[in-house]
């Protein structure tokens, strides 16, 4: 959506551009407003590509951002002191949008906890280590009942 955004703009500041050249050439006769206006529509372009072709490469590169590892680390470090959590395995974590992360995790439960507690508690857990978390998956296993929980 930021891209086709960007791109609308850049069409109208363009087209808004020529307009001012061809009434600018009109009035003074000077045909240099021309080529002035192409390399300010080219300026304009250049700029709001370039924000966008970070933010892509980010994603792509999987840059958490301001988290680095030692810190998701610790986070998921949390999620084996959780009551109820017997271990949990295939952590993934991905950027989003700017500093926000999405996440999967697939828990096992200890015999006999409660998976929806289990799975409250392992969110609360990641949420407080890692606030730009905005959304989670958790896979519940060990319990027949409880399969998968989604939060977001």
């Amino acid at each position: 959506m930021r891209g086709v955004f960007l791109h609308v703009m850049a069409d109208t500041l363009g087209s808004v551009g020529v307009i001012v050249s061809t009434l600018l050439i009109r009035w003074t006769g000077w045909t240099g407003f021309d080529p002035l206006a192409s390399l300010f529509i080219a300026t304009l372009i250049l700029a709001s590509v370039f924000p966008l072709v970070l933010d892509a490469a980010r994603v792509l590169v999987l840059d958490v951002g301001p988290y680095s590892e030692p810190t998701l680390r610790k986070a998921l470090g949390d999620v084996s002191t959780v009551r109820g959590v017997k271990s949990y395995s295939a952590a993934r974590l991905w950027p989003r949008e700017g500093a926000n992360l999405v996440g999967s995790l697939h828990v096992q439960l200890a015999p006999g906890a409660d998976p929806a507690k289990v799975s409250a508690r392992v969110e609360a857990a990641l949420r407080s280590r890692v606030p730009g978390l905005k959304e989670l998956v958790l896979q519940i296993e060990g319990d027949e009942r409880f399969c998968t929980c989604m939060t977001s």
